[in-house]
């Protein structure tokens, strides 16, 4: 029998955020079947949420980390990475900073176990300098690139483990061009999220404000090449927003490609 031939992507397969899935607090929910969930929507890849209990760094020991990988790629998918998202002020209170940086270090770390993976994450911009250092030392250290979703985009310095990473949403609620943003930076973004949102918030991509092509071919014309990660926090019917942001994945077709 001859394979059924699928369309090429431009990026890598289209991955699900574990961050918002309101499956992930049901009585009895697990990890494991979070990610099936997600697999089952048509996911070919997941982003973890280093926040969700099961997913906590300090909580895995190495065994289990190499048997959440081992799970995950098992089931015919990857992790496109692993998100942890403080709450920006964290970063700066000096009650909170020192747990903080130290949680996304923990992250970094996890994410390093499973195969150096990106971390996403969100920094303020008033982020005093030496805290910035210091995370970008911790993803030195385990040779895993941070993407920072803060918008608009700080102003990145050479190294190579602090990078821009891209939110669509985000660009839509500051009334700013995405694809403008995009296009205007240095480098590649690190990461990319496929998120939009509507008059009363958060939608599938393309249901609201997104011009889900316009914006992937402005990843595409910067030379993007990672996943686009769908995340569906706030999202009422998430199982449709979920078959609805995968068939939004682009295609080299779909591109003119």
């Amino acid at each position: 029998m001859t394979p059924r031939s699928e369309p090429t992507t431009l990026f890598a397969p289209p991955s699900l955020a574990l961050r918002g899935l309101r499956v992930a607090r049901e009585p009895g929910a697990t990890p494991q079947n979070t990610i099936n969930w997600c697999l089952s929507a048509g996911a070919r890849a997941v982003q973890l949420d280093a926040a969700m209990p099961g997913l906590r760094p300090r909580e895995l020991s190495g065994g289990e980390r190499r048997g959440l990988a081992a799970f995950v790629a098992r089931s015919g998918a990857a992790v496109s990475g692993v998100d942890l998202f403080i709450p920006p002020e964290h970063f700066t209170s000096a009650a909170h900073v020192d747990r903080a940086v130290g949680a996304l270090a923990d992250a970094i770390g996890f994410a390093s176990d499973l195969g150096r993976v990106v971390v996403g994450t969100r920094l303020p911009a008033e982020a005093a300098p030496d805290v910035v250092k210091e995370i970008e030392h911790a993803a030195a250290r385990s040779g895993v690139v941070v993407a920072d979703h803060a918008f608009p985009p700080r102003a990145m310095g050479d190294g190579a483990f602090l990078q821009v990473g891209i939110d669509a949403a985000s660009a839509l609620l500051g009334a700013q061009s995405i694809e403008a943003v995009i296009l205007s930076l240095a480098r590649p973004p690190a990461a990319a999220r496929l998120t939009d949102v509507g008059p009363t918030g958060p939608v599938a991509p393309g249901a609201g404000r997104l011009d889900v092509l316009a914006f992937v071919s402005a990843l595409a014309a910067r030379r993007y090449a990672g996943f686009l990660v769908a995340d569906l926090s706030g999202i009422a019917d998430q199982a449709t927003a979920a078959a609805k942001a995968l068939a939004a994945t682009p295609t080299a077709e779909s591109l003119g490609g």
